[in-house]
């Protein structure tokens, strides 16, 4: 049985037994009905508790807080709060509650409260930590970090001859990052890969197209020297030969970004590496199409072909995300166009829009890069297609163009 008296003070009214018998007469209920056990609800009086809020979890946040992950609320004081997992974010809602919610510590339940051995009525007393009038409910969303590469500009990296001028309040460490911007561990890691970030003096330093462009043509040009396969590269011959051209941090950055493990080792059992013909030839790709925006088909390939080394194959697919391949009418001829994944909208409808304003048509393949930094685990590019765009098919090629187009 539980009984709350809404006024008593700490110190006296205490409900006796004749209280509550007195009670249970008003109310016609029987008190052999009722277990033995009588807890009496009572307020904290004046002092106030306002550090506890009641926050509703789905399935992902409930397993994380049982294996111990961290659960943390992210954003400036300028944001609204949200809620992240190590791998999930969530905006936060304040919904109310029609009754009123209490927190009561040490409240007997159920069986706890059927005590076998008490034949005469016993009073204890229950202090009422909380009383919820709303709660806080979580929707899964999309992380929000359209401002991460606004963060990490003013402190680009663009040669040690100007590190003395960098201020010191633009730097961020992973731990202001994580901070600062509202998504998990796992979707900010995943975000800062489309950038080319350096580890300087625990700083996480986004290091300029200049200075990415100029050491990765150090290095490949290295390698053509050597004449060595694609998957046969020396890490620490490489760096050795280089390391009064690139600064260290800045040549780990880029030679991680554009190499992977390989199958090889050397003799003394240590790794080699392996480039990666498709990321080195979109970043020649993306040079040429900084100086030339438009190009004639032909003469970008040639072009590019050249700007590349020799155990390397520029292929038209490695243009997904930087330019796409059109017929141009006026002048007859194909064309290579520019069109930086990067430089788009970071919303989905904007996007669509920008996307088809530029080519009417596109194909999924052509597509597809422009949009996967949309997609989730119940949204895949081929749903989000379907959502928002209008197929189309002509000569057995699905197309997508926009909704309201012919």
């Amino acid at each position: 049985m539980y009984e709350y008296k809404c006024d008593a003070p700490l110190s006296r009214d205490i409900r006796t037994k004749e209280d509550v018998r007195l009670v249970l007469d008003l109310a016609t209920i029987r008190e052999s009905e009722l277990n033995p056990l009588t807890q009496c609800l009572y307020p904290i009086g004046d002092h106030k508790i306002d550090n506890l809020i009641l926050l509703e979890v789905d399935k992902h946040i409930w397993e994380a807080l049982n294996e111990g992950d961290t659960v943390s609320f992210r954003g400036s004081k300028h944001d609204d709060a949200v809620l992240c997992t190590k791998n999930r974010t969530y905006e936060i809602k304040e919904a109310e509650i029609s009754n009123s919610w209490l927190l009561v510590p040490n409240l007997k339940l159920n069986e706890a409260a059927c005590v076998k051995e008490i034949t005469d009525r016993t009073i204890e007393r229950r202090n009422i930590r909380e009383i919820f009038s709303s709660y806080y409910e979580v929707k899964e969303t999309k992380p929000n970090l359209a401002n991460l590469s606004t963060l990490l500009a003013p402190s680009s990296f663009n040669g040690l001859e100007y590190e003395s001028g960098i201020d010191q309040e633009t730097l961020y460490t992973w731990e202001r990052l994580q901070n600062e911007l509202q998504a998990s561990d796992y979707e900010l890691r995943q975000a800062l890969e489309d950038f080319l970030i350096a580890d300087i003096d625990g700083y996480l330093r986004l290091v300029s197209l200049d200075i990415e462009t100029r050491g990765l043509n150090l290095m490949l040009g290295y390698f053509g020297e050597q004449s060595w396969e694609l998957d046969e590269v020396d890490k620490e011959s490489t760096h050795e030969c280089l390391k009064e051209l690139i600064h260290e941090p800045v040549f780990n950055a880029i030679f991680g970004r554009y190499t992977g493990p390989s199958t090889r080792m050397k003799a003394d059992g240590s790794p080699l590496y392996k480039y990666d013909e498709k990321k080195c030839c979109a970043m020649m790709a993306k040079i040429l199409l900084a100086a030339s925006p438009i190009t004639e088909y032909r003469e970008f390939m040639d072009t590019w072909q050249n700007g590349t080394p020799e155990k390397m194959q520029p292929r038209e697919e490695y243009l997904c995300g930087l330019a796409f391949v059109t017929y141009n009418a006026s002048k007859i001829q194909k064309e290579v166009v520019s069109c930086p994944e990067t430089d788009l909208s970071n919303n989905i409808h904007d996007r669509l829009n920008e996307l088809f304003q530029i080519k009417a048509k596109w194909t999924p393949e052509e597509i597809t890069p422009y949009i996967i930094r949309f997609t989730s685990g119940k949204m895949n590019a081929n749903a989000l297609l379907t959502k928002y765009a209008r197929c189309s098919t002509k000569n057995g090629i699905k197309y997508y163009g926009s909704r309201h187009g012919k």
